[in-house]
């Protein structure tokens, strides 16, 4: 390998401040996932569904922050492609049983509007999966560069949705506080799988060159 290698999209080129990034954004959207549990059981009904996927985010979210901790770089990676393959295909499945929902209920545009956004943002992570598949077989920082361009289409997509609740629950008061605290929770997991995966970056691709 070449003594240099080209970057692609690198925007914390710093790894001790992607590394802390990624740990703190990672910690606070576990701690509003345990706040949307618990209010979302007690405020409105308890379902198993939604304790699957509290556990297995618990679960998979702690195993990330275990990884940066450790700074287990292949941990990471495996934390990584885990929380992908979950966030791509079970939020976006989600996303269009309620979209199945509201459009056969009868269900207004609001929230048609944003359960299409909110597949979206997901699907994107599904994109971020394949693009990292693709990474490994090429080896290619343009790959790469292609994974991390997706989460954060991911977190735009989902601060959108943040911003309509926001509004939404303000203005027309046509939700419940406790609906905007999951799009809040993934946006910050979403920018700290960011930073975990600039870290990475810095710490395998560019780091390998550097010694090659």
């Amino acid at each position: 390998m070449s003594a240099t290698k080209k970057r692609g999209l690198n925007i914390i080129r710093n790894k001790h401040i992607a590394y802390y990034l990624a740990i703190i954004l990672i910690l606070i959207s576990l701690m509003i996932q345990v706040v949307e549990f618990i209010a979302v059981s007690m405020l409105d009904r308890f379902l198993l569904e939604n304790l699957f996927a509290f556990l297995f985010e618990i679960v998979t979210n702690g195993f990330l922050i275990y990884a940066l901790i450790t700074k287990n770089n292949a941990l990471i990676e495996v934390s990584l492609v885990v929380l992908k393959v979950f966030e791509g295909t079970y939020y976006p499945l989600r996303s269009f049983q309620r979209l199945d929902t509201l459009i056969y209920g009868g269900g207004s545009n609001f929230y048609i509007v944003s359960h299409i956004l909110f597949a979206s943002a997901a699907f994107s992570l599904l994109l971020a999966l394949i693009f990292f598949c693709i990474y490994k077989y090429k080896d290619t920082v343009k790959h790469w560069s292609a994974m991390k361009i997706a989460i954060l289409v991911a977190a735009f997509f989902m601060l959108l949705i943040v911003i309509i609740y926001i509004i939404a629950f303000i203005v027309i008061e046509a939700m419940t506080w406790t609906e905007i605290l999951e799009p809040i929770s993934l946006v910050f997991l979403f920018v700290g799988m960011f930073m975990a995966s600039e870290y990475v970056e810095e710490e395998t691709i560019y780091e390998e060159a550097h010694t090659a």
